[in-house]
Parts: C-alpha cells; sequence; structure tokens
C-alpha cells in the first residue's frame, strides 16, 4: 500500500529573504519608504512609484498604479512571494 504524500512545508519568510535574488525585497522596501515619506506627492515620486512596482511585478503587468495602501500591501506581499 503507497504511503500518502505529505504536503511539503513552505519556507519561511527567513528562508525566502535569504534567498540570493534579493532585488524585489529591495524594491518592496524602497516602494513603502517613498509611501511613506513626508515630502509632498509629485510627478517625480509618482514616476518612482510606478518604477519600482514595474520592477516588483516584472514580467506580469502592475495591478494598480495608485499609490494606496492596499496597492503597497499587495506589492510587498508579491515581492515577497505570498
Amino acid at each position: 500500500m503507497a504511503q500518502p504524500q505529505r504536503e511539503q512545508p513552505r519556507p519561511s519568510i527567513w528562508e525566502r529573504l535569504s534567498a540570493p535574488d534579493t532585488s524585489k525585497y529591495e524594491k518592496a522596501c524602497e516602494l513603502t519608504l517613498l509611501f511613506y515619506s513626508p515630502s509632498p506627492w509629485d510627478m517625480k515620486k509618482s514616476e518612482q512609484w510606478l518604477n519600482l512596482l514595474g520592477s516588483i511585478y516584472y514580467p506580469e503587468p502592475i495591478p494598480s498604479g495608485e499609490a494606496t495602501t492596499k496597492v503597497l500591501c499587495d506589492a510587498i506581499r508579491h515581492a515577497l512571494g505570498t
């Protein structure tokens, strides 16, 4: 009788963060700092926001370019692969 296969546990957040390619993690941190920076939102920040989102979601399209906490949290989750 065959043994039922056990589901492999997901790697912890620390295991994922220690992966060699951390560029998406760094971009998610930059995105967070940009979002919470105290200076007024302007065109330069908006361009930066879209560039960072693009580098996090690449090669997939950006779901939304709005600068909202929902978009920020979704991008961070996407970068972390959760």
